[in-house]
């Protein structure tokens, strides 16, 4: 189906949308545009391998992106344990183990 539409991932567009939103829309775009391009060489008879490593390569790019992407927390009892629970001391003691420091 090629009356699909590209998502708008203009400045204006994403102004207000998350991190994974935006990502997520970015992937959507890709995948699109990946699946173009293999319709388009399989009826001209050419190789889709040959013909789309390029936007294959922007759907394993972005979806590299999407997959390792984590909201950060703001939830306040998380944050309140959190910082409790990394004193000064402790996060000194826990680079010296990991030889950080």
């Amino acid at each position: 189906n090629m009356s699909q539409l590209f998502h708008d991932v203009s400045k204006e567009a994403i102004k207000f949308k998350s991190p994974s939103e935006v990502l997520t829309l970015h992937l959507e775009n890709a995948q699109l545009a990946h699946r173009q391009c293999v319709a388009k060489a399989t009826t001209a008879n050419a190789d889709p391998v040959d013909k789309c490593a390029l936007t294959w390569g922007e759907v394993y790019i972005r979806y590299q992106a999407w997959a390792s992407y984590r909201e950060p927390f703001q939830d306040s009892e998380s944050e309140t344990k959190y910082s409790k629970y990394w004193t000064k001391s402790r996060v000194v003691e826990y680079e010296k183990k990991r030889g950080l420091m």
